[in-house]
């Protein structure tokens, strides 16, 4: 699994932890840098990539050495960005599936999508719950749940959502 993200970040913890788990290799940059990402991948040809954000993709993709990059081993991107720049890259790299998801720092992932989701799916959403999340939509203002394609904010529980920050007995 190549991830680009600081080790400081859920975005490179939790996919770590997950390698340890299933006995996979975790590749990760000490700092990220365009040139250095594309020479790395280069060398490393995973089945496997977690740059989070599409913009951190976007810099390899659009570096003049990213021709030189085999990516035919490469079996799935975890992306979160707008659907037409997904959608661009999955018509880049149509034998590689394409998934995302959504969190916060405080609470990991909550939501993913999956390989047997549809692309427009895996492309327009950012998928279901993860097991034993609970989450809904609310008004910011009221607190009240939204109906169903009605903007507000995302509230989630779950194992993952941590108890407080560190020396903050506030949680501020």
């Amino acid at each position: 699994m190549f991830d680009p993200l600081p080790l400081f970040h859920l975005g490179a913890i939790t996919p770590m932890v997950a390698c340890v788990a299933g006995g996979a290799a975790f590749c990760g940059l000490a700092r990220f840098d365009p040139d250095s990402a594309v020479e790395f991948l280069k060398q490393i040809r995973p089945t496997v990539a977690y740059p989070i954000w599409e913009t951190l993709w976007l810099q390899i993709v659009r570096h003049p050495r990213f021709h030189e990059i085999d990516l035919s081993m490469l079996r799935d991107i975890h992306l979160v960005g707008v659907p037409e720049r997904l959608r661009d890259y999955q018509k880049a790299m149509p034998t590689t599936r394409l998934t995302s998801s959504y969190g916060t720092s405080e609470g990991a992932p909550a939501t993913f999508t999956i390989f047997s989701d549809d692309e427009e799916c895996r492309i327009n959403t950012v998928g279901s719950p993860a097991p034993g999340v609970t989450l809904k939509v609310v008004d910011p203002e009221t607190g009240l749940n939204q109906p169903v394609g009605v903007s507000g904010e995302i509230v989630y529980r779950g194992p993952m959502v941590f108890s407080g920050y560190y020396n903050d007995p506030d949680g501020s």
